[in-house]
């Protein structure tokens, strides 16, 4: 598409009227590109706040998951050697006990601790709570 203004110039034949025209031609495609180098700066500041924020929430996600992972392989540990301990017991003094804790000790070794981390808001006030048993 050619601008009349440029055809008339590259002609030779260019007046007081064209130079005008060219100029505020030119003005509006500086204000345009102006306008459009500030939309660009807002959007790419609104994706670097963007980026914080996501950032900052996967830290904090992070930090619970590490929480609850401590918390429950504890508890997965101590339950262990109470089954452990259990199973000694048995061993020396009532054997028809022991089959009852040697599937205690399959049971607790098939659940998993990860069940509880579909819901991040359940585990959130599991972690708030000092009294909180963790289930395993």
């Amino acid at each position: 598409m050619s601008n009349p203004l440029i055809s008339s110039a590259s002609r030779g034949f260019f007046s007081a009227a064209d130079a005008v025209g060219l100029l505020n031609s030119l003005l509006g495609t500086v204000k345009e590109c102006v306008a459009t180098n500030q939309t660009e700066v807002t959007e790419r500041q609104r994706i670097v706040s963007r980026e914080r924020v996501l950032l900052e929430e996967i830290h904090a996600k992070r930090e619970i998951f590490l929480t609850y992972l401590d918390r429950s392989f504890d508890e997965r540990a101590v339950n262990f050697a109470k089954l452990f301990k259990a199973l000694d017991e048995a061993l020396a003094n009532d054997t028809s006990q022991v089959g009852i804790i040697l599937t205690q000790f399959t049971v607790l070794a098939a659940q998993s601790p990860f069940a509880d981390l579909h819901d991040i808001e359940f585990v959130k006030e599991a972690l708030k709570d000092p009294d909180h048993m963790w289930e395993v």
